[in-house]
Order: structure tokens, then sequence, then C-alpha cells
């Protein structure tokens, strides 16, 4: 059930939180993006990774990466994490990217970049 599997994630991030400086920031970001297409939410998930880019740039994500987390923050924690939320939204304004490239972000990397290659030859 949706409850057991929300158990086991919780379970598994509880368990990987402490390894989560030793992977690789793109697989980190994997894990959310996925959590935030099925709707599963995991606070211990989300802190973890607002409380890292709270002492690291977003210099080193890529703009679908940046797009897809920006993403991912606004449709799984709403109303919390507001100041990430809000660092994020810098980042994407200084990256000179739109709302609607944040909101790509949820179809995935191939799609995000056939959309905005369409979007940029078509102008």
């Amino acid at each position: 059930s949706r409850t057991d599997l929300a158990r086991t994630l919780d379970t598994a991030f509880g368990y990987c939180l402490p390894f989560y400086h030793a992977m690789p920031v793109g697989f980190v970001l994997m894990i959310v993006f996925l959590c935030a297409r099925r709707g599963f939410r995991n606070d211990r998930l989300l802190t973890s990774v607002s409380d890292y880019f709270a002492h690291t740039s977003f210099s080193s994500l890529s703009d679908f990466e940046l797009c897809s987390l920006s993403w991912a923050y606004q449709s799984l924690a709403q109303d919390d994490f507001r100041d990430f939320q809000k660092l994020l939204t810098e980042e994407v304004t200084n990256r000179g990217l739109s709302p609607a490239d944040v909101k790509r972000g949820q179809h995935g990397i191939f799609l995000w970049r056939e959309s905005t290659v369409s979007f940029n030859s078509s102008g």
C-alpha cells in the first residue's frame, strides 16, 4: 500500500542520510525528483537536501537539475521550506530561467531539453 511504501522510504532515508555527503549530488536530486513525481513527501530527505544547499552554492547544478529541484520543492513542500524555495527562485531568476522552465522540470531531462530546444529554436 501507499502507506507501507512511505514507511519503507522513510526508513531507507533515515538509514541513508548520514551517507548522502558521499553520494553524487545528482543521485540525491534524482531521489527528490522521483519522490515528487510520485507525491511522496519525506521531511528528512527535504531537510537534508535544503541543509546541504544552505552551505553550498547551486553552481554545480545544471539548469535542468535546478528546475526539477525547484519544482519538487514547490510540489512537495508547499509552504514549508520557504527560505529554501526563495533561494531556488532567486537562482532560477539569476540564470535567466522562467517559471515555465521550472514547471517543465517535472517531465524529466529528455522532455525538458526537447521543449527547451523547441522553444529556443522557434524564437
